[in-house]
């Protein structure tokens, strides 16, 4: 009898969590908004100015050559690429900058990849003309072109990335920490009730991971990584809820992105900076905060 109630109370668990699991191996939810907007954005501005190219041509009285015109169009295709990389690493590449110094950062970075879009804008145009022109352009014909007219232009795009990415981010993280706090009923457990195990998918079987096996549980956005001795799987929750869920008297976070097992913690190591490497017992080492250490050290005294 005991078994039996056992067993339903694993299925009613197991199904309660199904709707939240990626099997492993599925390919990652990739949301393509982004992308198109860019893609729509973009391409509507070199088709434009395609127009106004021979419409100059015209006004002027000399003969406009789509080849040409097309070629120089390169300047606005290569945003596309670009702007979405550093959309989709947006959370990876706030994580390695330090709250105080990221406008610097990001001033720099900007700077930086407005000289590498013009460079690399001018080398295309170089390689294709070169492939399909009788007569290809010089390195220095585009490059003038565009160090002389569209720097500030370049600039300006490269900014309003950066700021979106910074300001939007963090404008929705206020908004979801906003919407946990008026609606605590939503989020609350109770403190002496703590998930024993985490039921991840396995080629299509539904198998539950105990809670101790967990070495340490990672931000994969748009979920999380469990780390465990036979593997890792994709799980789709944030660190805060696995930290709720698994109780936060034995998994501890240590950083923005990363809570571990205390019970599989080897050992710890100073960077000399203030942050700390927390090798774990399967040998993999996983970077502590300075501003994490406090609640770590009074956890594991």
């Amino acid at each position: 009898m005991i078994e039996v109630v056992r067993s339903m109370n694993f299925q009613k668990d197991i199904s309660a969590h199904f709707s939240h699991l990626k099997p492993l191996g599925q390919e990652r939810a990739f949301n393509k908004k982004p992308v198109l907007y860019l893609t729509v954005f973009f391409f509507t501005i070199a088709a434009l100015q395609t127009g106004q190219d021979f419409l100059h041509a015209h006004l002027h009285g000399y003969k406009g050559y789509l080849a040409d015109s097309l070629v120089f169009k390169i300047y606005w295709v290569l945003f596309i690429p670009i702007l979405s990389f550093l959309f989709y690493r947006s959370a990876q590449i706030k994580e390695r900058i330090h709250s105080r110094l990221q406008w610097l950062v990001g001033m720099a970075g900007v700077a930086l990849l407005s000289a590498v879009h013009i460079l690399l804008v001018a080398f295309l145009i170089v390689v294709v003309s070169s492939l399909f022109f009788y007569r290809p352009f010089t390195f220095s014909t585009p490059l003038t072109y565009f160090a002389s007219e569209h720097i500030y232009i370049t600039l300006f795009f490269y900014a309003s990335g950066a700021a979106f990415i910074f300001l939007y981010k963090d404008r929705k993280a206020v908004e979801m920490n906003t919407a946990s706090i008026a609606s605590p009923k939503l989020h609350e457990q109770p403190s002496d009730t703590f998930a024993d195990f985490i039921p991840v998918s396995v080629q299509n079987k539904l198998i539950p991971i105990p809670a101790k096996d967990v070495i340490c549980i990672q931000a994969d956005r748009p979920y999380v990584k469990i780390h465990t001795c036979s593997g890792q799987y994709l799980h789709a929750a944030t660190l805060k809820d696995m930290l709720t869920k698994l109780g936060a008297h034995r998994f501890v976070r240590i950083h923005r992105s990363t809570i571990v097992n205390t019970a599989q913690v080897e050992h710890i190591r100073s960077r000399s900076n203030g942050d700390y490497d927390v090798t774990l017992k399967n040998g993999e080492v996983v970077r502590m905060s300075r501003n994490y250490y406090p609640a770590f050290k009074e956890l594991m005294a």
